[in-house]
């Protein structure tokens, strides 16, 4: 396992950021059943581990929510 760190810029001119959440992380393997991804989804956390492999990707997806309502991925 390795831990990753992410950066995020997040910006609304119109009505402000009032959150972003980690909202998935998926890999093209399956998963082996050893807790190959460890993250707190639905949170604001910027940091969690994977499983380090060569061949597994991961596609990490965060959810932003303006002050009006409206989200982007």
């Amino acid at each position: 396992m390795v831990t990753i760190n992410a950066t995020l810029n997040s910006s609304d001119d119109t009505s402000g950021v009032e959150s972003v959440v980690l909202t998935s992380i998926i890999s093209n393997q399956p998963d082996s059943g050893q807790s190959d991804i460890q993250a707190n989804f639905g949170t604001a956390a910027t940091s969690f581990s994977l499983r380090a492999e060569k061949s597994r990707i991961y596609t990490i997806t965060y959810t932003a929510t303006d002050k009006a309502g409206n989200k982007t991925v």
